[in-house]
């Protein structure tokens, strides 16, 4: 009844969560880093000049260079009602272990999370009219 994974040792792995079991060739991650706003498609996500509000984030000259990666369970962010873990969020939405390892993040240069896709931005990075808007694939 429990979720969880087998890992196979060519680097394949079998999943069983939420009724399904499936096998699953884990990623190595990726990072993009913005010096500027700037808008383009990758394979995970796409940073777009409009979206839903959800999607929008607003940025300042002191967040360069903005880094977006691939989300980690240990990733917090601050939002106006208090703080989400991406961990609790997976748990919450029933999200997929295959999904996880490409959940896009958008760090400052601080090192700071300050976007998360479908979660939104933390709440010193909201405003009404985004610079940019992050849609996941």
């Amino acid at each position: 009844k429990r979720n969880g994974f087998i890992p196979l040792d060519n680097h394949l792995e079998v999943v069983y969560e939420y009724g399904v079991v499936y096998v699953h060739k884990p990623g190595n991650g990726y990072s993009y880093v913005m010096n500027e706003v700037r808008y383009f498609r990758t394979p995970y996500f796409e940073i777009k000049a409009v979206g839903k509000t959800i999607e929008g984030l607003s940025v300042s000259e002191a967040d360069f260079p903005l880094t977006v990666r691939n989300g980690r369970a240990d990733d917090v962010i601050e939002l106006r009602y208090g703080h989400k873990k991406l961990s609790r969020f997976f748990i919450d939405r029933k999200i997929k272990r295959k999904d996880r390892f490409s959940w896009p993040v958008v760090e400052n240069r601080e090192g700071i999370v300050v976007f998360i896709a479908n979660i939104g931005c933390n709440k010193s990075h909201f405003t009404t009219k985004p610079d940019l808007f992050m849609l996941k694939f």
